[in-house]
């Protein structure tokens, strides 16, 4: 047995890195000698995630002989080389039984080692597409290439470890030499275990023969894009990069086209972070939007190779909220993937996607939740904070056996992760009466709640369309079953009186006043309230309070279909059956007609008392023909 002199024997006739002792495994019988590698948990002795674990080695063993490896140093054997051990005809890697799952290349005594050369990368792809020295663990394993008889063989071994932070990629590094002897020789020859390395950061590959993280310039690969936001509301902007080792990010924001930018200072209302576990998504979020927060931004990718920054500025533009029409900035379709864990925001992109929680299920239409315990839908935060109005609409099947205060949805934070500290929220089933009620509630930051109810609670329906409207502007809060307005308002602070719900107080009734930190569908805010049993199809977010037009619009062509709404619309004019026919999209709504017989001082715009009508994908009003000259126009209402 050949040592290198950084090992020591120990009593207990196994071997020891390092000099830290270990235990040595079991023989295999009494004549047989097993050799025990890696002792010394490089690891623990500061080898950071994110580096490369090396050993040197340089162990050699001849025939009858096995030996192991404990890649990962956590005390346990992962590997086991054999040389004639059990009868192997050839040299031989396998795995051991071992708290983690550890994937080699050959697992067959009469296959042999498979090898490849100095410099391959080790990774996901090459264990299913590299084509020699490498045994497919995905189809079953026939290993292309391995040793021969004749010679020194100087090959590398590619390993796979799988442990509770994700998979890890390796290599050993081997010499075979078996000159003089014939092939496949049980008792020739010897085998020379060189050194191992492997990378600690899950996921990440390895080069075979790689010692050291070789370090990489960060790259842009997504790019941050203009956004606009709503007064008073949020905005968000992201960028994708990648480096080695993982970049650090530096946000940079300027006058917009004055190219001179200084680092944004994070606070209550910009905050940059991490968006994912790796760091490779990075934004920074801007919320209370004022004109004066308009601005370009810049961000700088760093690691220590190098820093790279986005050459074109991402603009963030504040637009005034408006209440007619409403803006549409999140919507969730559920139009995703079957079983997959996130659904899309289709309007707000990729930064305010949502993810699954419990048993909760997409079923490529819809979302899918069954009220067990922890089965939810969660939203991002900060997706409403600051909206002085905001309109909630969804559609759902409620099922009959769903139980009292189940929320469809709620926006706000908790104490202690299980009392509602303020929020926003809409109950289709609460206690009370002979039926039941709906119930939407408000409650701020400083204690103070209303909420406004009827007596019919939502259950057993199907494709039911729910429209919940917070209106601080106007001090109301309320909500539809359809076109129905059904709900009455109450003041849950007597002490309050009406000055609770006038429009002068300004805050009570905001979302300035509510942290909504923990934002989801299907469960409450209180934790002793259980979860709702639904299948939900659309569910919509607007800043503004939508108006009854554009509510009748989605009413009638449903959750699958969406009309954007639009304040420039295109007034058309058509005869036919002696009518005159005026026409205008349906997605401008809250508009009226107006006439006059002229366009001379003397004449003025009279507005027609006719009520239009949705026709398809138009609103129009028929007025039968008169022949005289008349001319109209629209005017928002």
């Amino acid at each position: 047995m050949k040592l290198s002199e950084k090992i020591a024997i120990d009593n207990s006739g196994g071997v020891a890195l390092g000099f830290a002792r270990l235990n040595p495994i079991p023989r295999m019988n009494s004549t047989r000698k097993t050799v025990a590698l890696l002792s010394t948990s490089a690891l623990a002795a500061g080898a950071a995630r994110g580096a490369i674990l090396y050993t040197p080695l340089n162990l050699t063993i001849t025939g009858d002989t096995a030996l192991t490896l404990d890649l990962n140093q956590d005390g346990a054997p992962d590997f086991q080389m054999q040389f004639d051990a059990n009868g192997a005809a050839k040299p031989v890697i396998i795995s051991t039984n071992s708290p983690n799952a550890c994937f080699v290349l050959s697992a067959s005594s009469n296959q042999g080692l498979p090898v490849t050369t100095l410099g391959t990368m080790i990774n996901g792809s090459y264990q299913s597409a590299q084509s020699t020295g490498y045994f497919n663990k995905n189809s079953g394993g026939t290993v292309v290439g391995s040793w021969t008889a004749g010679g020194n063989i100087d090959a590398y071994v590619g390993l796979e470890l799988q442990d509770g932070a994700g998979t890890h990629y390796a290599w050993a590094h081997f010499i075979y030499n078996s000159s003089a002897a014939a092939a496949n020789d049980v008792d020739s020859g010897q085998l020379t275990l060189v050194d191992a390395a492997m990378e600690t950061s899950p996921g990440v590959g390895i080069l075979a023969g790689q010692t050291a993280e070789s370090g990489s310039k960060p790259v842009i690969v997504t790019t941050p894009s203009a956004q606009t936001g709503f007064l008073g509301g949020s905005a968000q902007l992201s960028v994708v990069a990648t480096g080695n080792p993982a970049p650090s990010y530096q946000w940079k924001s300027g006058a917009v086209g004055s190219g001179i930018y200084s680092n944004v200072t994070p606070g209550p209302n910009l905050t940059v972070a991490n968006v994912n576990s790796d760091g490779a998504r990075n934004a920074v979020t801007v919320r209370d939007l004022t004109p004066a927060k308009m601005a370009d931004y810049v961000v700088v990718v760093s690691n220590s190779a190098g820093s790279v920054t986005n050459p074109v500025p991402a603009t963030l533009t504040v637009a005034a909220a408006s209440d007619t029409p409403a803006t549409l900035t999140h919507r969730y379709s559920f139009q995703d993937q079957a079983n997959s864990p996130m659904f899309a925001d289709s309007v707000g992109g990729p930064d305010w996607s949502g993810s699954l929680e419990g048993d909760a299920t997409l079923t490529g239409s819809s979302l899918l939740l069954d009220g067990t315990v922890g089965t939810f839908a969660s939203l991002p935060s900060g997706m409403v904070a600051n909206y002085t109005q905001i309109t909630v609409e969804f559609w759902a099947d409620i099922g009959a056996q769903s139980a009292n205060w189940t929320r469809v949805f709620s926006f706000g934070n908790q104490i202690n992760d299980s009392q509602k500290q303020s929020g926003f929220d809409y109950c289709p089933n609460a206690p009370g009466g002979s039926t039941g009620y709906q119930n939407v509630d408000y409650l701020n930051n400083n204690g103070q709640d209303v909420y406004a109810n009827n007596s019919t609670a939502l259950t057993n329906v199907v494709n039911a369309h729910v429209t919940v409207v917070l209106d601080s502007v106007n001090g109301d809060i309320f909500y539809y079953n359809g076109t129905n307005l059904v709900s009455t308002l109450h003041d849950n602070n007597l002490s309050f009186g009406q000055t609770m719900l006038a429009s002068s107080s300004g805050l009570p009734m905001s979302m300035t006043d509510v942290d909504d930190t923990y934002n989801v569908i299907g469960a409450s805010l209180a934790a002793v309230d259980p979860y709702l049993n639904a299948t939900i199809h659309e569910f919509r977010i607007y800043q503004g309070v939508l108006p009854l037009p554009a509510l009748a619009l989605n009413d009638a062509v449903g959750p699958a279909n969406y009309i954007e709404l639009s304040a420039d619309p295109a007034l058309s004019a058509s005869l036919g059956g002696g009518n005159l026919v005026l026409s205008w999209p349906a997605g401008d709504v809250n508009f009226a007609v107006q006439s006059r017989s002229g366009l001379s001082s003397g004449s003025s715009w009279a507005t027609l008392t006719n009520v239009p009508a949705l026709v398809g994908t138009n609103w129009q009003v028929t007025l039968p023909s008169s022949g005289a000259a008349k001319f109209f126009q629209l005017i928002h209402k």
